[in-house]
C-alpha cells in the first residue's frame, strides 16, 4: 500500500490519536457571545426553579441552537434530554414542548448518523 493510500484512508491506524476538536466549555466557543450568555442564565434558572416550564423549554431550545451549529455533544444532548423531561411532566401537550421535542429527536437522529 502506498503511503497516499493510506493518510487517505478511512480506518483507524494504531498510530491515531482520538483528539475532541470540539470546545469543552461554554466559554471556549468563539462567537455566538449573546446565545451563550442566555444559556448560562438559563442553565442557573433551571437549576434553581426545576419545575417551571418556560425555563426548561427556554434551555433546551437555546442548546438546541448552540448544537445545530456546533455539533452535538453527548452531554449537551443529555442535558437537552433532562430540560424536556421536566417540560413534559409539567404539561406533555403544551405545543412549544411538543415542537422542541421534535427538533430534538431530529438532532439526536442526525448526531446517531454521523457517529
Amino acid at each position: 500500500m502506498s503511503d497516499t493510500a493510506r493518510l487517505i484512508s478511512p480506518e483507524k491506524r494504531g498510530e491515531d490519536v482520538d483528539v475532541a476538536l470540539r470546545p469543552q466549555t461554554l466559554d471556549d466557543f468563539t462567537g455566538q457571545k449573546a446565545a451563550r450568555a442566555n444559556l448560562k442564565v438559563f442553565i442557573e434558572a433551571a437549576r434553581a426553579m426545576p419545575k417551571n416550564l418556560t425555563i426548561n423549554l427556554n434551555s433546551a431550545q437555546v442548546l438546541m441552537l448552540l448544537m445545530k451549529s456546533n455539533g452535538c455533544r453527548p452531554e449537551w444532548l443529555g442535558q437537552t434530554s433532562e430540560y424536556l423531561r421536566r417540560a413534559e411532566a409539567a404539561a406533555p401537550s403544551d405545543a412549544r414542548y411538543l415542537r422542541l421535542k421534535q427538533m430534538y429527536q431530529g438532532l439526536r437522529q442526525s448526531s446517531e448518523q454521523a457517529a
